[in-house]
């Protein structure tokens, strides 16, 4: 399951996936420090996040 998710997601995307909901062992991050790390805003991240959920619900 990890791979079609990472194949159907841009860096950026599973980046973000994979620190808001854990995977692959990473510390689950609040919008706004994963923003801070990516030097994005936290609406922008939100944005990201919801687009990739999308795109997963789309592909599985």
């Amino acid at each position: 399951m990890r791979d079609a998710v990472r194949a159907c997601l841009t860096e950026r995307e599973y980046l973000v996936i994979q620190h808001r909901f854990g995977f692959d062992g990473c510390d689950i991050l609040l919008l706004w420090k994963l923003g801070e790390m990516l030097g994005i805003s936290m609406e922008r991240v939100r944005q990201i996040e919801a687009e990739a959920k999308g795109k997963i619900k789309r592909e599985l």
